[in-house]
């Protein structure tokens, strides 16, 4: 039998919009976990990305000789803010219509990053298959307000009504919105009233056998780093932005450096902070001590190296670098926020904290007057954990499958 072409076959069509500034984070490395898992001999894929997103995707794509196309499209430059709802409602329509869709997947990265008109238009040209997969925990709604036209006359605040009540229409029109964790499955039904049976809790993941404790890959990178055994290496991986709150981190182990002299500070990443970030560790007494890393691939070897990880975040989904720490057997300290609690059992497989430096410089503190036994224990219960919940390969193919995305072979992934 000959086998159909490639026009014929169905057609998964994936969305994503990036933020501002442009990094490979998190999200982008789980989209590209899926990919690598897609069986593109069954199907097509293609990956819609805003615009100076497409090199970046291009680029990882072509290096793992993945079969999928990438087209970028102006989502945020004069469209996502300017266009009212039927305007998005065509350009999504007319971006949409020639590529045929058999199942549409918004990849959001902040909620909302796609509203109701782009779900809409994807309903209707895919006959209701769409997905949708949250990332980021929802806020609160805005505070109701409107203004008064003439000084005198008070408005009704449209726009409120809008967000507050368009907002969750999404659900309607989406056959399932599947979340990173419990929390934000629940913020949404809390705050924004999202039917409970339209959303599921859909684990990403850690590729175990690249994030896992190694004695030989930490005295190897020591070595090469110049720092000795008898050192605490802390280390931060993370988008260099605001909401990761990385100053907490500097400040807590600026504070504690006196108490535990012999500690290092890796912060690997970049972002909009980063300068910023920079400024502040130079007025430290212990600058000599932060190290500022940039963008690192082999950031599973500073794992393997380091002994404790912090995530001071105010907002996550469910951090991707803080599930290679554990799985990495780091003792991590980390903030109380969206899908840390549902990881962290406290005192067991590390340290949850309070949101603020007081709370990130006690729990630093503790990590720090364990003895190497007791970190390695408490390390040993995270990479148990992660086994159990958070394998990448079975989280990945179990998502993949409950959309009805065609997988490769277990061998060939």
């Amino acid at each position: 039998m000959n086998q159909s072409p490639k026009s014929q076959q169905p057609h998964f069509v994936f969305l994503r919009l990036m933020p501002p500034v442009v990094i490979w984070g998190g999200l982008e490395k789980l989209m590209l976990e899926w990919f690598e898992r897609i069986d593109t001999s069954q199907c097509r894929a293609t990956l819609i990305v805003s615009n100076q997103g497409g090199d970046i995707y291009r680029n990882h794509i072509k290096t793992k000789k993945l079969d999928i196309d990438v087209i970028e499209f102006p989502f945020r430059k004069d469209f996502r803010y300017t266009q009212g709802f039927w305007g998005r409602f065509r350009k999504v329509t007319d971006l949409l219509k020639p590529l045929k869709p058999t199942k549409v997947i918004f990849f959001q990265g902040s909620f909302t990053d796609f509203d109701l008109s782009h779900v809409l238009a994807a309903n209707l040209l895919a006959g209701g298959e769409v997905f949708m997969h949250e990332n980021l925990g929802a806020p609160e709604p805005s505070a109701k307000s409107s203004k008064k036209y003439f000084g005198v006359i008070p408005g009704v605040g449209l726009w409120w009504y809008a967000e507050k009540y368009f907002n969750p229409w999404r659900a309607k029109f989406c056959k399932k919105i599947y979340v990173v964790s419990a929390e934000i499955r629940q913020r949404m039904i809390d705050l924004w009233n999202y039917p409970m049976d339209k959303l599921e809790v859909l684990y990403h993941g850690v590729d175990t056998a690249r994030f896992h404790p190694s004695e030989s890959s930490r005295k190897k990178l020591r070595s090469v780093m110049g720092i000795s055994e008898s050192e605490t290496v802390i280390i931060v991986a993370a988008r260099l932005s605001q909401e990761k709150c990385i100053d907490r981190a500097i400040d807590a182990f600026d504070a504690l450096i006196t108490r535990f002299p012999n500690l290092q500070l890796l912060i690997a990443g970049t972002g909009p902070y980063e300068e910023r970030l920079k400024t502040l560790a130079q007025q430290k007494a212990s600058s000599a001590r932060i190290k500022f890393l940039g963008q690192v691939n082999n950031v599973n070897e500073l794992y393997q190296m380091s002994d404790i990880y912090v995530l001071s975040s105010d907002n996550e989904g469910l951090s991707l670098a803080f599930l290679e720490a554990l799985g990495s057997g780091l003792v991590c300290v980390a903030t109380r926020c969206t899908g840390t609690t549902e990881v962290i059992d406290d005192g067991r497989n590390g340290f949850l904290v309070e949101k603020s430096l007081d709370g990130v410089r006690s729990g630093l503190q503790k990590a720090l007057s364990l003895s190497v036994q007791e970190r390695h224990a408490m390390g040993h219960e995270a990479v148990s954990d992660v086994a159990q919940r958070f394998e990448i390969h079975r989280n990945v193919r179990n998502g993949l499958n409950k959309m009805g995305i065609p997988l490769k072979p277990v061998k060939d992934c």
